[in-house]
């Protein structure tokens, strides 16, 4: 009976008993396929996205992220007068805040830095993609709903340590929604994301809206990729983190 009972909930899911007994590499190689296959992710090699930010007060501005291979990322961020950047150069970290007023440089470090090694290494192709060469784990944990989407749920175990939970739609096998474990000021946070807007750019598909909010919380940001372009040529210099401004003397 308990058998019985566990097959009717499977398929009211839409899962069938056979769908447990998929491994992680094999999801891991439908999502790829679904994406356009593991050779075009390959050859990407720099990756630029303009974006914009809507925050939940309705706050939020232009963004620019540029991706390049090994690990570099830049993130750029416009909040009113206020910019923002955000770069890992393959080594180190660190993030420049400017108003209208003044203009600090620090480095990062701890779970802040980890967190742009992890979007450095990830963030052209995903984390599924050469998972094992990445230093990363992935683990098969079952069907799951999400949203009344019936889903494979992986669990994604970073080069850092950092967890990420992915789920696959069952019909696509595209990622639809993730949570993810970051570090802001030396705390641990669970972000929570909804994931789509598939397009295909270059051969690939991307997501282009991400709606994000911590865990247990209803105030959501949203993310939307306005275009990505795939291997411009990209200077390295762009990740090199700037002189620190001279503060004036008094005479």
């Amino acid at each position: 009976m308990r058998l019985k009972l566990a097959i009717l909930i499977a398929a009211a899911c839409g899962l069938s008993p056979a769908a447990h007994a998929q491994t992680a590499d094999e999801l891991v190689a439908k999502n790829l396929a679904a994406r356009g296959g593991i050779a075009r992710l390959r050859a990407i090699r720099t990756m630029t996205v303009t974006a914009k930010l809507v925050t939940p007060d309705g706050g939020g501005g232009p963004m620019t992220i540029n991706l390049m291979r090994p690990d570099r990322i830049r993130e750029e961020m416009h909040f009113g007068a206020a910019l923002t950047i955000r770069t890992f150069d393959g080594k180190s970290a660190w993030v420049l805040d400017r108003g209208a007023n003044h203009e600090d440089i620090k480095d990062l470090t701890g779970g802040d830095l980890e967190n742009l090694q992890d979007e450095g290494a990830n963030g052209i192709d995903g984390s599924l993609a050469d998972y094992k060469e990445k230093g990363n784990k992935v683990a098969f944990e079952g069907a799951a709903v999400v949203e009344g989407r019936p889903c494979y749920k992986l669990k994604v175990t970073l080069r850092t340590g950092h967890m990420q939970y992915l789920y696959l739609d069952s019909q696509t096998y595209l990622e639809v929604h993730e949570e993810i474990v970051r570090t802001f000021n030396g705390k641990e946070n669970i972000i929570e994301e909804t994931i789509g807007d598939y397009r295909e750019e270059g051969g690939v598909m991307f997501a282009h809206r991400y709606v994000s909010g911590f865990a247990g919380s209803a105030k959501k940001s949203t993310l939307t990729f306005e275009k990505i372009e795939l291997n411009l040529p990209i200077e390295e210099t762009l990740f090199a983190k700037p002189a620190v401004p001279k503060k004036a003397t008094k005479p």
